[in-house]
């Protein structure tokens, strides 16, 4: 191979862009914005505040000044600017809690560190960097679950209007949640539909949690919690009912959690389904993008509805024997502008499936005969995904 080209090239360092993304989760653990709105501004100290080297907090902010995320109006002395805003601990993104690397999101980055270990072995690389998995280590430490469902708050409140609005709910007589959190989506449908009913089945740990806050909102005479993992048998024996003239149940699995180790859909879709009757509804509100598919194989896979392309023609080629077209970006795939999708917001789409045509057997989905077929309804709540199958 000639290398003449690139002579004179200089090349970029190979950690380069790794260095801001890293740079701004230690600001956002030592709360160094929180620091600066409490009218604070020297290294030194934020170092006695925080528990830090005063000399590396310094060279911190400095190299961070020089990427616009703080400024530093006089030499040695630092201030927040709108991007250092963002890290402040009530900010309404969230985004501190995201990036503290003692929180729940940023022991899950440590583990992109082994993101080879997770290619090579197509095992979660969670339990290998912290000891056990996503959901055990959270289990343990009151402090993290917290943080993780205040971020899942701030999450469902951007998208709640779009899904209040985005099926038609007085249809329903009963509602089970599955993988509700701490029950905020239940929560809300119930107080929009005095005559609904609701079930929450969650992991224990979560489920308590949950009880909690439901019985805050007046509401346990209406709903039931199912401490369980909702793969271990269909969703029907968790306490959802059938009421009013006309009975259906609708199954809003909401960012459903699994442990198949290939990060495959189809599993627990297919519990799921099981679990719905006749004249059942089922409802998946999820995200399609290449990153959180890429997140599964380091912290396990705790979205298991259709997270990617490839996913999305592995349903269709479960349900059709063929795989459907999809579209990434917002931008839809030719063909797919004449049927069954509607956008509910900025970011949620409903599509409908008049058949599906699965049963889950010893290999997975297999094709089911007719009258195993159900009306699935799939709404996704990335603002990047409208899709179709």
């Amino acid at each position: 191979m000639s290398t003449d080209r690139y002579d004179g090239v200089m090349f970029p360092e190979p950690g380069h862009p790794l260095m801001l993304p890293w740079a701004m989760r230690v600001a956002a653990t030592l709360r160094l914005a929180d620091l600066m709105d409490e009218g604070l501004s020297r290294p030194e100290q934020f170092a006695t505040r925080s528990g830090a080297h005063a000399g590396s907090v310094e060279r911190l902010l400095r190299y961070l000044v020089c990427r616009g995320c703080f400024i530093e109006p006089e030499p040695g002395r630092f201030a927040l600017n709108d991007q250092g805003e963002t890290l402040l601990s009530d900010h309404p993104s969230g985004m501190r809690g995201c990036l503290d690397i003692d929180g729940p999101f940023g022991r899950t980055d440590q583990a992109i560190s082994h993101l080879l270990s997770a290619v090579r072995t197509g095992r979660p690389a969670y339990a290998e960097v912290h000891g056990r998995p996503f959901f055990d280590d959270l289990a343990g430490a009151p402090e993290r679950s917290a943080v993780f469902d205040d971020v899942m708050r701030r999450r469902l409140a951007v998208d709640l209007p779009h899904l209040l609005q985005g099926y038609d709910w007085t249809s329903v007589g009963s509602v089970a949640d599955v993988g509700g959190g701490t029950g905020g989506l239940l929560a809300a449908l119930l107080a929009a539909h005095p005559r609904l009913r609701g079930t929450l089945v969650e992991l224990p740990a979560t489920a308590r949690r949950a009880e909690r806050f439901l019985r805050e909102q007046g509401l346990t005479g209406r709903c039931e919690i199912a401490a369980r993992d909702h793969r271990a048998r269909p969703v029907h024996d968790a306490g959802v009912r059938c009421r009013g003239t006309r009975p259906r149940r609708a199954l809003p699995a909401r960012h459903g959690r699994g442990a198949e180790p290939r990060c495959h859909p189809p599993p627990t879709l297919g519990v799921l389904a099981a679990g719905t009757g006749p004249g059942a509804g089922l409802v998946t509100m999820s995200q399609v993008d290449v990153y959180y598919d890429l997140c599964l194989r380091l912290m396990g896979p705790l979205r298991t509805t259709l997270l990617t392309g490839e996913q999305l023609c592995e349903i269709g080629r479960i349900i059709y024997g063929r795989p459907e077209r999809f579209s990434l970006y917002g931008v839809p795939a030719p063909g797919m502008e004449a049927t069954g999708i509607r956008v509910l917001g900025r970011t949620s789409a409903e599509c409908c499936v008049d058949e599906m045509a699965v049963a889950v057997g010893s290999q997975g989905y297999r094709q089911a005969g007719q009258s195993e077929r159900r009306r699935v309804s799939y709404a996704s709540t990335h603002p990047l995904a409208v899709c179709r199958w």
